[in-house]
């Protein structure tokens, strides 16, 4: 690999140590620093050869007698600026690789990371010398064709981010998703993360297709939703009241009052519940605000 390109990857990868660790308080184990650049990775697409699948875990491989820290890692406590920062640092040379050699593979850029991390001083890691690393790898988690119930889907948002949305149901209605307000890095949002307001049905084709990725399970991030979500519809339906109804799964159905129909947002012109997948993408920006 030119030398130059392993040069560029080791100044990359020195100001994300360093991004890191203002957010730690204190220089990255070597494995934290790989799960940023593994979630990074997730927003690769057109740089590679082919789009990877997620999750991605980068493993390194170390000299022998050079032993890594253990214990729970702390990554999960940044926000997601450096996510966002390691998959456009990963973007950058990706484009270097295709320059020099044509479009990368994602273990042709974890090759060049591993080289990078090989250039950076004693210190920017807590717990092994970055010389030690003798490479890195990739581990990849495919995807299943189906979202599970506590599955995090990350669905592209407009500027490289991503909205996401947890899987609370699978019922008659469809595969219910509750969606958190913003858009942000792909990886599971930290506990607590302000939740839209009202949860929404679609279909499983743009998750089996790979276009809405599952990156990571967390039952815990559902407390924040209703469970077995209703279905709301409008008025003027048969057996529909004046202000909407609510149907369960079950087919149980209830009339809504004046208050609970304006504040569920039931009788607004445009109000919606059920899309398609591709649909439901368009529609985000909105119903995420």
């Amino acid at each position: 690999m030119a030398q130059e390109v392993v040069a560029a990857a080791t100044a990359e990868l020195a100001g994300l140590a360093q991004t890191v660790a203002e957010g730690l308080g204190g220089p990255p184990r070597l494995a934290e620093l790989l799960e940023v650049l593994g979630w990074g990775a997730a927003s690769l697409g057109d740089d590679l050869d082919a789009p990877p699948p997620v999750p991605v875990e980068l493993r390194p491989r170390l000299r022998r007698g050079a032993t890594p820290a253990e214990g729970p890692s702390r990554a999960g406590d940044l926000g997601d600026a450096p996510v966002v920062d390691a998959g456009d640092l990963l973007g950058r040379l990706a484009a270097r690789l295709r320059d020099s050699e044509g479009r990368p593979t994602l273990e042709d850029l974890a090759t060049l990371v591993g080289q990078g991390l090989r250039g950076l001083p004693p210190g920017t890691l807590a717990d092994v010398d970055p010389g030690d690393v003798t490479s890195v790898t990739v581990r990849t988690v495919t995807a299943p064709q189906r979202a599970a119930v506590g599955d995090v889907v990350a669905i592209p948002a407009t500027d490289g981010t991503y909205h996401l949305g947890v899987v609370l149901d699978r019922n008659v209605f469809g595969t219910a998703l509750g969606l958190f307000r913003g858009t942000h890095a792909p990886r599971p949002p930290a506990p607590g993360a302000p939740a839209a307001a009202h949860a929404v049905y679609t279909d499983d084709e743009a998750v089996a297709d790979g276009h809405w990725r599952v990156v990571g399970h967390d039952e815990n991030l559902i407390v924040g939703f209703p469970d077995a979500p209703e279905v709301l519809h409008r008025p003027g339906a048969p057996g529909v009241g004046p202000y909407g109804a609510a149907e369960r799964p079950d087919g149980a159905l209830r009339d809504l009052g004046e208050d609970e129909a304006r504040e569920r947002g039931v009788l607004a012109p445009d109000f919606q519940q059920i899309y398609a997948g591709r649909q439901l993408e368009r529609h985000l920006g909105r119903l995420t605000r």
